[in-house]
C-alpha cells in the first residue's frame, strides 16, 4: 500500500469521525432544547403559583375584593400592596409572554396562562391598575395587553 491509498483512508476515517461528530452535536442541542423548553415551563409554573399566593393571603383577599368594589375606598398602604402583588403576578405574564415568543413555553401552556390573565384582566381593579402601571413593562407586551380581550372575571 502506498502512501497515497494510505492518506485516502485517513480522510475517509476523518470525514466519517466529522459526521459522527455533527450527529452527536445535532443530538446533544436536541436534548439542551428539549431540557430548556422544560425548565421554562417549571420557572413559569413556579413564578405563577408563588405570585398568585399573595392574593390567597386573607389581608391581601379582603383588599383585592375592596378594591374591585371600590377602588377610592383603599387606604394608601392597602393601595401600595395591592400595587406591588399585581405589578409582580403581570411581571410573571411578561415573562411568559417573551418565553413564547422566544419559542422556549410550548403553545398549550402559553394558552393556558393567557386564558387565566385574560380572566384577570376582566376585573376593574386590574383595568385601573393596568392604566396606573403599564409603563413598566416592555412596548411589545403593553401593546399585546392592550389589545387582549378580557373574559369574564368572577369569583365563583
Amino acid at each position: 500500500m502506498d502512501w497515497d491509498a494510505i492518506g485516502a483512508i485517513g480522510e475517509i476515517v476523518g470525514a466519517g469521525a466529522v459526521v459522527l461528530s455533527l450527529i452527536y452535536l445535532g443530538t446533544q442541542i436536541r436534548t439542551q432544547n428539549a431540557e430548556t423548553r422544560a425548565a421554562a415551563r417549571r420557572d413559569f409554573g413556579m413564578g405563577l403559583r408563588e405570585s398568585y399566593l399573595t392574593f390567597t393571603e386573607p389581608e391581601m383577599a379582603e383588599i383585592w375584593v375592596k378594591a374591585n368594589a371600590d377602588f377610592d375606598t383603599l387606604t394608601a398602604p392597602e393601595k401600595l400592596r395591592l400595587l406591588g402583588g399585581l405589578v409582580v403576578v403581570l411581571k410573571v405574564f411578561e415573562e411568559a409572554f417573551d418565553r413564547k415568543n422566544e419559542g422556549v413555553l410550548p403553545a398549550q401552556s402559553w394558552e393556558a396562562v393567557n386564558r387565566q390573565y385574560t380572566s384577570l384582566m376582566a376585573a376593574p381593579v386590574y383595568q385601573r391598575l393596568w392604566k396606573m402601571r403599564r409603563h413598566y413593562f416592555h412596548e411589545e407586551f403593553q401593546k399585546y395587553v392592550d389589545e387582549l380581550e378580557p373574559s369574564a372575571f368572577n369569583l365563583s
